[in-house]
């Protein structure tokens, strides 16, 4: 699949059409913390002696889900209320992503232990590639 980047200049800077390479969606960024890691170590040695973090595990790599816009929604109670319910979600995922079980983990799935796992970073808007095009 090839997309069509126009070639602009830097006079038309001024009327790119931001609002149109903005998406109608917003990102969560997710870090793991130590306890993560530990715990992935843990269910890795019981798997075979020679994985290790190193191997599987690369810090730049961390994961990123787009999710509906949200105005504002950083202090708003419906946008903790939909990420609380999103983050058992997401813990489940990162564990199948890893070849990791329910059964790896040290206490049974939910908000709290994503908590004590994970960061959550979010952004508010998200762009299309395209309004990169005059910087090229």
């Amino acid at each position: 699949m090839s997309y069509y980047i126009p070639k602009l200049g830097p006079e038309d800077l001024s009327s790119l059409p931001l609002e149109k390479l903005r998406l109608s969606a917003s990102a969560l960024v997710v870090r793991s913390k130590e306890p993560f890691l530990r715990c992935l170590e843990g269910a890795l040695k019981k798997k075979d002696e020679r994985l290790t973090i190193d191997r599987i595990y690369f810090r730049d790599q961390d994961e990123v889900f787009i999710i509906p816009r949200m105005d504002s929604y950083h202090s708003t109670p419906e946008y903790r209320e939909f990420v609380d319910d999103l983050k058992p979600k997401i813990l489940r995922f990162m564990l199948q992503s890893y070849g990791m079980s329910e059964e790896d983990l040290p206490r049974e799935v939910c908000v709290d232990l994503f908590d004590e796992f994970f960061e959550l970073e979010s952004r508010e808007y998200v762009y299309r590639y395209e309004v990169l095009a005059p910087f090229t």
